[in-house]
């Protein structure tokens, strides 16, 4: 038969082992009589008051809490820990995913200006090399079309990937998703005659366009976004080896 031993205030507790709480350990009693200690059962989950414990102990037998040492204490907690705990998720991806055939285009953020070469820019009325520049992000390269001087194409190679641009979506003065040959992009800047769009080309690099024309009589001017995807268009066609 099976009964519970008298509940008591403060359970008779080995202070051999120093530093001990009793309180502490809610999964197995450790309990002996007057020999080795031995693990008898469970806490009954009503016999548990705000100081001391109950047990279940053969009717009988005046069994009481002898020690259990701070190691057993330690390694109760942290099984208890371990079976509580998972492994958090990722957090959801907020950009569109890279397609299957990412361009690793991150060796021309030193060398902008060589993104595409010389028989790539004439179809843009590009004859001369471009420029580079300097600024908080990089270097970027700018083109002149050799028949105005009121058009300026620039591009420049981001870290971070696109990822971090839906991140910072907020502080842009347009969000515009999009793509360019499948390439998931944003129109992040876009009014008369200036645009600027950023390509995800890899997990952690965009290929970053911008257009300016300054001449309302030029029709990049009415529609620059449509350029500058052209001028990206032309680039990722270049890099990739397909039809821009």
């Amino acid at each position: 038969m099976v009964a519970s031993v008298e509940l008591m205030p403060e359970p008779e507790v080995d202070r051999s082992c120093p530093g001990h709480d009793i309180r502490a350990v809610f999964a197995t009693a450790f309990v002996t009589r007057g020999g080795p200690a031995a693990t008898l059962g469970r806490y009954r989950s009503d016999a548990i008051p705000e100081a001391g414990a109950g047990f279940i102990a053969a009717e009988g037998h005046a069994w009481h809490v002898r020690c259990v040492t701070a190691r057993r204490v330690a390694l109760l907690g942290l099984l208890a820990l371990l079976a509580g705990c998972s492994t958090p998720s990722p957090p959801a991806r907020l950009s569109p995913p890279i397609p299957g055939d990412p361009l690793d285009l991150a060796a021309y953020a030193a060398h902008p200006c060589d993104l595409l070469p010389a028989p790539q820019l004439v179809r843009f009325f590009i004859t001369r090399p471009g420029t580079v520049s300097a600024g908080a992000d990089g270097l970027t390269c700018s083109w002149t079309p050799s028949d105005t001087t009121a058009m300026t194409y620039r591009a420049s190679i981001g870290a971070g990937g696109l990822e971090r641009v839906y991140d910072r979506k907020s502080g842009f003065p347009v969000f515009e998703p999009t793509a360019v040959h499948s390439y998931p992009a944003v129109h992040l800047e876009h009014v008369a005659g200036h645009c600027r769009i950023v390509v995800g080309v890899t997990d952690s690099t965009i290929l970053d366009i911008v257009i300016d024309a300054r001449d309302a009589t030029l029709a990049a001017y009415d529609d620059p976004c449509a350029e500058a995807e052209s001028f990206a268009g032309a680039a990722l066609g270049y890099q990739g080896h397909r039809a821009p």
